[in-house]
């Protein structure tokens, strides 16, 4: 079987044998069923190569050196596969896989049982395997240790299949340098076994994982051994059942440990409690200090008939973690019951985040109203966002959609309430989150945050927000009034405002932000500004504070030909035309660089944040 620029040595007893190439792309394929063997003992190298022996074995024996590679082209990642999910799968040698331009590629090696020799490592970005139960031997340490100092992450899964409880266990010691990082992932439970000891010297992260279906099986973590990340500026983090155990051991942190930009994370070493249901939603508002993680996207369509009461409220914040691992809550209700006439009402599915909570990576859609509340209906000022009514903590990578309204039981809108897509009030830090939720308020209202005394960063809001009283304050496209700091940070959504007393002549709302005492840079609007009684504002009504001139506004798109009414203006030519908000060169100091904050997708009216990009 011979195959230009190909020196595969396959021998097969199967049913299909396929390789072949074409100016685009090169690949191996060879599949076998019927308990019949692969064996690959020669020179293979394509863009991908795939060994599959379903019920049978496959013998990948490179031999010295990395004989079996996979390259990649423009069009296809380097990518090798070993799959013999009910048969044996025994590797000698080094696979390597690279993409076309140079980064790391993926090997997968799926086996019933899995044979590692002497000489065994990956060179890939990734390596990830998986057994029924997955045991970490000597042999088994030996090469992911050779493929983790080789730079390759190693994600080793015990799976369950084929009647196997899908524990891991494992029983030697682990020792590696450098960045790459290693997950052990079990369907029930994992161990480590006593005299064992995992440990980096370098900034690899070590991730174990039970429950790894996410199905509430009292999967536990227990470690008899020792995880020493004291030398290591990586961090540990383990994710166990709601109703399972975690059994830390002997852990050990590196004291001069510091949390990466932008992770969100609090300490070098964490274990989370898994939340896969509606039900586990509830269960943590029993322990408020606890460490949370989103299993798996959650339904809550059910809170329709009975609202979901916000976690923490003022007396008892919510300080712990909630990470919710880039997974979703959909279809939240949220409501809540006031039981004393001096308590805060607050709607959210956090009433309040304390000064050491954290909420990152989670995406929630709902409804917010206070017509849901029950319990003092005479309560008549809310704080209301999705995600919470009062942040005091951090807030990262969240993202809100929805409706939030501030209504009475008879759906007339409240007098007194702030109202946010996101949260309420800000006092702590939301940092790279946004909201498209719809704001309804009758004081102040923002596409973000209603009020904001604390610190809004590389964040945007893109619902419509609408605020109607005659004591209202008014409603701004990022955040209704702001007495803290907002930069890099930019809104969309339109506003209106539609009534106002006659006598007061600071109504409104405007595209940004309605009052501003605090601090805002780097940051724009495009919103629409709608008021029937008053000329729209570009950026705030009034300004009392601090407004750089790198702050913009849409003069097409807002209808503002004036970025500030009251307080100190800013410049006439931040206003931009459509045109101009679509060059990158009329944001004076912004980085449009591959590294900088901003970006400029082809074809964009407006920049987005670079972290938008990834997502």
């Amino acid at each position: 079987m011979a195959v230009p620029h190909l020196k595969p040595d396959v021998e097969t007893a199967g049913q299909q044998v396929v390789l072949y190439e074409s100016s685009s792309s090169r690949q191996v394929f060879v599949q076998i069923s019927s308990h019949g063997t692969v064996v690959d003992r020669g020179v293979t190298q394509a863009a991908q190569i795939n060994l599959e022996a379903a019920d049978g074995n496959i013998y990948a024996l490179a031999g010295s050196g990395s004989r079996i590679r996979a390259t990649g082209t423009a069009m296809r990642d380097g990518h090798i596969w070993l799959v013999a999910g009910n048969g044996n799968v025994t590797q000698q040698g080094t696979l390597a896989a690279t993409n076309a331009n140079g980064s790391g590629g993926t090997v997968d090696t799926i086996a019933g049982i899995l044979t590692l020799r002497n000489s065994a490592a990956v060179q890939a970005g990734l390596w990830n395997v998986s057994t029924p139960n997955f045991s970490v031997d000597s042999a088994v340490a030996d090469a992911f240790v050779r493929s983790l100092n080789a730079g390759t992450s190693v994600d080793a899964t015990a799976t369950g299949t084929n009647g196997a409880r899908g524990d891991m266990t494992v029983a030697s010691s682990l020792a590696w340098q450098g960045p790459a990082s290693l997950s052990l992932v079990a369907l029930r439970n994992v161990t480590i076994s006593p005299a064992t000891t995992l440990k980096n010297t370098g900034s690899g992260n070590l991730g174990l994982r039970a429950d790894a279906a996410n199905i509430d099986n009292s999967g536990s973590i227990t470690n008899h051994g020792t995880l020493d990340w004291s030398k290591s500026t990586g961090a540990l983090s383990a994710f166990y059942d709601m109703n399972g155990t975690y059994v830390a051991g002997t852990q050990l942190s590196n004291p001069a440990w510091v949390p990466p930009a932008f992770s969100g994370l609090v300490t070098q070493i964490t274990a989370y409690r898994l939340v896969n249901s509606l039900t586990d939603l509830t269960k943590v508002g029993n322990d408020l200090n606890g460490n949370y993680a989103l299993g798996r996207n959650i339904d809550a369509s059910a809170t329709s008939k009975s609202p979901f009461v916000p976690i923490g409220n003022s007396n008892t914040p919510f300080t712990g973690q909630f990470d919710g691992k880039g997974n979703t809550i959909t279809s939240l209700t949220l409501g809540g019951i006031l039981r004393t006439e001096t308590e805060l009402p607050l709607i959210g599915m956090f009433g309040v985040i304390g000064t050491q909570g954290v909420v990152r990576n989670l995406d929630i859609s709902g409804t917010a109203a206070s017509a849901n509340v029950s319990g003092i209906v005479g309560a008549s000022s809310f704080y209301m966002g999705i995600l919470a009514g009062l942040n005091n903590g951090t807030v990262l990578r969240v993202s809100t959609a929805g409706t939030v309204v501030a209504t009475t039981n008879d759906g007339n809108l409240l007098d007194f309430s702030t109202t946010g897509g996101l949260v309420g009030v800000n006092a702590g830090s939301i940092l790279r989150s946004s909201s498209s939720a719809a704001v309804t308020s009758r004081d102040v209202g923002g596409g973000l945050a209603g009020l904001n005394s604390g610190l809004i960063s590389q964040s945007f809001a893109t619902g419509p927000v609408v605020v109607s009283g005659y004591v209202a304050t008014g409603g701004g496209g990022l955040v209704g009034s702001n007495s803290g700091t907002i930069s890099q940070s930019y809104a969309t959504g339109s506003t209106m405002f539609t009534l106002c007393r006659p006598t007061n002549t600071h109504c409104g709302g405007a595209a940004l932000v309605v009052d501003n005492s605090g601090t805002i840079t780097q940051s724009f609007a495009t919103g629409p500004v709608i008021q029937p009684a008053y000329g729209p504002f570009g950026i705030a009504r009034s300004n009392e504070g601090t407004i750089t001139n790198d702050v913009y506004w849409n003069t097409n798109t807002t209808g503002a030909t004036i970025g500030v009414k009251y307080g100190t203006p800013i410049p006439t030519a931040n206003g931009l035309t459509t045109a101009q908000m679509s060059t990158p060169t009329s944001f004076v100091g912004y980085d449009f660089s591959p590294t900088g904050v901003w970006a400029m997708p082809v074809g964009a009216t407006h920049p987005v944040l670079r972290w938008q990009l990834a997502q």
